[in-house]
C-alpha cells in the first residue's frame, strides 16, 4: 500500500518537474530528451529552449508528411453530393428508427412495471404465508 503511495507521488513529482511536456511530445513522436529537475529559476527556460531547439522544422502536432498524407487522403475521397430527395429519406429514415426505440423502451417499461405489480402480489401472499405460519407456530407453543 505505501509503495502505491510512492509510486503516485514520485509520478506526481515527475510531472511537476516536466515530465508532463516530455510525455505529451513523446505521444505525438517528437521525444524530448528527459529533463533532471534543478532548483533554479532558470530550468523553465532551459527547458523551453530544449523544446524550441527539437521543434526546429517540426509541427509539435503532425510532421509535413503526416499532413501530406492526409491532404491525399481527403483528395482521394470523393463526396457525392445528395439530392435533396434523399436527404429528406434518410431524415425519415432516422426519425422512424428512433420513433421506433421510443417504442421499444416503453414497452420495455410496460412490462417491466407488469413484473413489479405480479411481485409486490406475491410478496403480499408469501408475507400473509408467513404471518399464518407465526400464528401456527404460537399456537403450538401455547
Amino acid at each position: 500500500m505505501s509503495r502505491d503511495i510512492y509510486n503516485t507521488f514520485r509520478s506526481m513529482n515527475d510531472f511537476k518537474a516536466g515530465g508532463i511536456s516530455e510525455t505529451i511530445s513523446a505521444a505525438f513522436g517528437n521525444p524530448v530528451p528527459p529533463q533532471k529537475p534543478s532548483s533554479t529559476n532558470s530550468s523553465f527556460v532551459k527547458r523551453l529552449t530544449n523544446l524550441k531547439e527539437n521543434a526546429i522544422g517540426k509541427d509539435l502536432f503532425l510532421t509535413e508528411a503526416e499532413m501530406n498524407e492526409i491532404e491525399d487522403q481527403m483528395a482521394s475521397q470523393s463526396y457525392s453530393a445528395m439530392s435533396y430527395e434523399e436527404m429528406i429519406k434518410e431524415v425519415d429514415s432516422m426519425k422512424s428508427s428512433m420513433k421506433s426505440k421510443d417504442d421499444d423502451i416503453a414497452e420495455l417499461r410496460r412490462r417491466l412495471n407488469k413484473c413489479q405489480s405480479e411481485l409486490d402480489v406475491r410478496e403480499a401472499g408469501l408475507n400473509g404465508i408467513d404471518k399464518s405460519l407465526r400464528d401456527i407456530y404460537k399456537q403450538v407453543d401455547d
